[in-house]
């Protein structure tokens, strides 16, 4: 019986959003949104990780007042990394000395109004300039579109795409079509430092489009600020060399933070019911 030709693969497209853009002196609001459990928090701790190791001064804002250790999480990551964790008592600022502001809102779903307000109206305090919409590719596309047209309200700029790692290839390309954001980062490990990358790298184009694990050791956010050169410590207290261990080119940034300065964060992993 004569062997009938594969189809061609399915053409996937999605639009990758620029990475966060920062200035010496110019504070800028990051917040993120989206559902219960979609990682937001675990996006925060990655994103403030690879800017910390980057030399960006960066300050949290944990607003999540109604998951139970929101807070405590988000501190774990603070005093690791050595940076300030704001209150929700302290979402208007200031932010003295801050390059950049990543604000974790509480986890919020279109079919609960009173949430939904609750969230608005840190957005209108806090005054950010770009949200992220958090988005788990374990959800159903049809849920993925419900959110996006439920959440219009908080005005998301873009998206992020979590939890790659436990989805195949074809419920990857079903997301992709459901998402109506520009896609800003995708993550695909729950591990706090690394395993978060720009969707316009290499590595991004390699998970969603391939399937392919993503490469260790590709640049994911965005170079250090110019007057910057990131102060890394090994355990022994001896500094690192920036240029050449990767923190601040196109080197291994990834395999830095795991083996220094950011290794302690390995042990505040997800909560039951976390993000």
């Amino acid at each position: 019986m004569p062997r009938l030709p594969s189809a061609p693969p399915c053409e996937v497209r999605w639009t990758p959003a620029p990475p966060l853009r920062l200035r010496r002196g110019q504070i800028r609001r990051v917040a993120f949104v989206g559902p219960t459990g979609a990682g937001k928090t675990t996006t925060i701790a990655k994103l403030a990780c690879e800017l910390v190791l980057r030399g960006w001064r960066v300050h949290l804002v944990a607003a999540d007042t109604l998951r139970m250790g929101a807070f405590e999480q988000l501190g774990a990551c603070g005093d690791l990394l050595q940076i300030p964790v704001h209150p929700v008592s302290a979402v208007e600022g200031p932010f003295p000395d801050a390059d950049v502001v990543l604000l974790d809102l509480p986890g919020v779903h279109p079919a609960l109004a009173d949430r939904v307000e609750v969230v608005r109206e840190l957005l209108a305090r806090s005054r950010p300039h770009e949200v992220h919409l958090v988005l788990s590719a374990t959800s159903a596309p049809s849920i993925l579109r419900a959110v996006q047209e439920g959440l219009e309200a908080l005005r998301p700029s873009r998206a992020v795409l979590t939890h790659l790692d436990v989805v195949d290839l074809d419920q990857r390309r079903a997301v992709l079509g459901a998402l109506t954001l520009p896609l800003s980062y995708v993550t695909y490990s729950p591990r706090v430092p690394g395993e978060i990358v720009s969707a316009r790298s290499r590595t991004a184009r390699r998970l969603l489009a391939d399937g392919a694990h993503g490469a260790a050791g590709e640049p994911a956010i965005l170079t250090p600020p110019a007057d910057v050169r990131p102060r890394v410590r090994r355990p022994d207290g001896s500094p690192s060399d920036p240029a050449g261990g990767g923190v601040a080119g196109r080197g291994s940034s990834e395999a830095v933070s795991s083996r220094w300065a950011c290794s302690g964060l390995r042990t505040a992993r997800r909560r039951p019911g976390g993000s």
